[in-house]
């Protein structure tokens, strides 16, 4: 008999695993001063933590920011906010963080939460272990939540690194199969099958980093991997079968969730058992394993603010035949003629990182943050709605927020919204924005513009993206067709064609949170996660927070609103999804789905809430 449960323990062996025993909850910090000290402790204690013992720390330096980058809130708990040391960084000409950061932490803390910015730098070599960084990172927020009172969870301002998470599980067809295919072999069937594939399912995988008592650092594989799909086609009621078709996946660097194991026995004649044991849920408690649908569940929240993506400005280094740049003289778009068509720049290649730009991405987020919070921006109370015919949330909305219960937000519900439509929808005021289209991880798809100069005026009138024409690169929005992306959403930034107001992003676009190339190349890499779409989105489209989906699925998180409309946060509603999900018996059924809400993540800031007049519309008339 083999057994094919593809050893989830592979690339561990010299990994140290880090753990502690549960701290009873009386002798948690609780009063600001033990909290300070509990951070302060962690801090020095994963300071050039060294995970697995190579020699070369994942976390290089932690530290606790002093002088302001700390607040007492009142009863709700503690929050961490991780800084990037490389954008704290002094530099002539770029925007200073540290103001925004300390302006930041009061806000958290005027909240409710005790705030605290520590600054972090971590590994950035040529290594692919992405995941393992992110493991070092959890074992210290582990120890937080173990030794901090109502630790609520960590917001990532910077270019960190995510996780990455490979699935296999049985799952058991009846529709028609072709094994073989292409080769002199094939062979068709319209009998039951099973198919047991590694699949890629999401990044970035958060609850890797939220569950921080689950197995999530003994399924990590660092290493090249060969992992065996199957595909096996079985006469009814029979384990038996001589029709069967292996193939393989090479992954590296990634989570893997195996709930597909299974075991072969030969029994000659080209005849094999094929046995499938049940899903072991590796990652999960012994607590979570007797869920009605077991699934690792968040235990504090995580949300990333991250403009390194977004921060990307035209090449200078790009000239024509007359030694023209992509920008003129007064930094506006201009035509650029090469000598020939071969010498035209691939236009998402003539695009590159700017840190200057990237801190001022930030420092306008949290100025916008701040501006929300400060009820500078209470006017704007609306919700409304995209979606090329996947339906609407509004509904829910208007059940759920006590002052949207008689909302009339704007819809655009049909299936040939175009590129245009969607301009005019993003310049109309509103702070919830629903956004439902088919999408991947630098786009979401509408209709071509059936007029390009109506979507140029609409969008500011002066496109901030080329259109290859010939040996030339011209301003033009033509390039896009019907897509939201960097080229759409920059040129509404740079026109400032949108209102200031900040919007919370409910998009539910397949792959709209995935980063570029993560199944391939480490974070640092060039060209991962360029163009992200859940990144531009919030950094030119005004975000606030956003929750969205990295993988290809149909789902959405179901009860979010009702959680938001009781005043709960953006966080607090991601967890609860998971919560509802695993109390699901028949959602337990359903191969991939039953473990869907790994696939949500959160960019922005998790501890928003809904102001105070959609929760309390009532005492709001009366003080007015």
């Amino acid at each position: 008999m083999r057994p094919h449960l593809l050893c989830l323990i592979v690339g561990l062996s010299s990994i140290a695993i880090v753990s502690w025993a549960q701290t009873d909850p009386a002798k948690k910090a609780s009063s600001f001063t033990d909290v300070v000290r509990e951070v302060d402790q962690a801090a020095t204690a994963f300071r050039g933590f060294d995970r697995d013992q190579d020699g070369v720390p994942e976390i290089r330096t932690l530290d606790r920011m002093k002088g302001g980058f700390e607040a007492k809130g009142k009863g709700g708990g503690t929050v961490v906010v991780l800084v990037e040391k490389r954008l704290l960084e002094q530099a002539s000409g770029q925007a200073d963080l540290r103001p925004s950061l300390q302006t930041f932490a009061k806000d958290i803390a005027i909240g409710g939460s005790n705030a605290f910015v520590l600054e972090t730098s971590f590994y950035d070599g040529s290594e692919h272990q992405d995941g393992l960084t992110l493991i070092a990172y959890r074992d210290f927020l582990r120890r937080l939540w173990l030794k901090v009172e109502d630790f609520k969870g960590v917001i990532l301002v910077g270019n960190f690194p995510q996780a990455f998470m490979v699935r296999q599980y049985a799952w058991h067809r009846d529709d028609p199969i072709t094994l073989f295919a292409g080769t002199k072999a094939e062979v068709s069937f319209q009998q039951p099958w099973v198919r047991a594939v590694a699949e890629p399912v999401v990044s970035p995988a958060d609850i890797v980093l939220a569950d921080l008592d689950g197995r999530w650092d003994g399924i990590y594989v660092r290493q090249p991997m060969n992992v065996t799909d199957l595909y096996a086609v079985f006469p009814k009621g029979s384990d038996i079968t001589e029709n069967w078709e292996e193939k393989t996946e090479r992954y590296e660097d990634f989570f893997f969730v195996q709930d597909g194991p299974w075991s072969e026995e030969a029994l000659g004649g080209h005849k094999e058992r094929f046995r499938f044991d049940p899903e072991p849920n590796e990652e999960c408690t012994a607590a979570e394993k007797k869920l009605p649908n077991p699934l690792g569940l968040p235990k504090i929240s995580v949300s990333r603010i991250n403009a390194f993506h977004a921060g990307v400005v035209p090449d200078p280094g790009i000239h024509g035949v007359n030694g023209e740049g992509l920008l003129a003289p007064n930094g506006m778009p201009q035509t650029v003629e090469f000598a020939d068509a071969q010498h035209v720049p691939n236009v998402m290649n003539a695009w590159v990182p700017s840190a200057s730009l990237e801190r001022t991405l930030l420092v306008q987020y949290f100025a916008r943050n701040h501006a929300y919070r400060s009820a500078k921006s209470s006017t704007v109370l609306g919700a409304s709605s995209v979606s090329t015919g996947l339906g609407s949330d509004l509904d829910d909305l208007r059940r759920d927020v006590p002052g949207w219960k008689d909302l009339s937000g704007k819809e655009f519900l049909d299936t040939d919204i175009t590129i245009t439509d969607l301009a005019k929808w993003m310049k109309e005021p509103a702070l919830v924005r629903e956004i439902r289209a088919h999408s991947n991880p630098i786009l979401a798809a509408f209709e071509a513009p059936k007029d390009l100069a109506a979507l140029t005026a609409e969008t500011g009138g002066r496109p901030w993206y080329w259109t290859r024409e010939g040996n030339k690169l011209v301003p033009s929005l033509k390039g896009i067709g019907g897509t939201m992306g960097f080229g759409f959403l920059r040129t509404l930034y740079e026109n400032k064609a949108l209102p200031s107001n900040g919007v919370l992003y409910f998009h539910t676009g397949c792959e709209a949170t995935r980063p570029l190339g993560a199944e391939d190349v480490p974070f640092n890499a060039p060209g991962y996660a360029r163009w992200q779409l859940a990144e531009c989105t919030m950094m030119y489209g005004n975000g606030l927070a956003l929750v969205g989906r990295g993988k290809v699925f149909y789902d959405e998180p179901r009860e979010f609103w009702k959680v938001l409309g009781k005043g709960g946060t953006f966080g607090e509603a991601w967890k609860h999804y998971f919560d509802v999900e695993s109390q699901d018996p028949e959602l337990a059924k359903d191969g991939i789905g039953r473990k869907r809400s790994y696939f949500w993540s959160l960019l922005g800031d998790f501890t928003l809430r809904l102001p105070d007049a959609l929760l309390k519309p009532n005492a709001a008339k009366q003080r007015n």
